[in-house]
């Protein structure tokens, strides 16, 4: 039966290469938009310090490359036979940004999914 699972803090799964495992997460949108929100700043003006505006709205400045960074720090938890140059490396940040795009670019999709059951049954598929 198909239906859809709210995003559990506690929630985990498994994306598989060969011999390696990552732990993944999928991300509720109350913490993307923490993570973005960390990330976004007013554009002000140099004169009078004041916020500009187009059509009455603040005009923001979102630093996307930390919003990916954070994105991809939060969604994976922890990994397993995970190598460079043949030796198994610490699961960190500036590590998991040196994974492989089209790895990153999975996992994000999977974090979006509706449960973790459903992207796990897309994966092997």
């Amino acid at each position: 039966m198909e239906y859809i699972e709210i995003v559990s803090k506690k929630e985990k799964a498994e994306y598989k290469v060969g011999e390696s495992t990552i732990n993944w997460r999928r991300m509720g949108r109350e913490k993307y938009l923490e993570i973005q929100r960390k990330h976004t700043d007013y554009v002000r003006d140099e004169k009078d310090d004041i916020v500009k505006t187009v059509v009455g709205r603040p005009i923001k400045e979102v630093d996307n490359d930390a919003v990916y960074a954070d994105t991809i720090d939060y969604i994976i938890t922890g990994w397993y036979k995970v190598k460079a140059v043949g030796k198994d490396i610490e699961c960190n940040r500036a590590n998991k940004l040196e994974l492989p795009g089209l790895i990153r670019e999975d996992l994000i999709s999977l974090s979006n999914t509706r449960q973790i059951t459903d992207a796990e049954e897309k994966k092997t598929e």
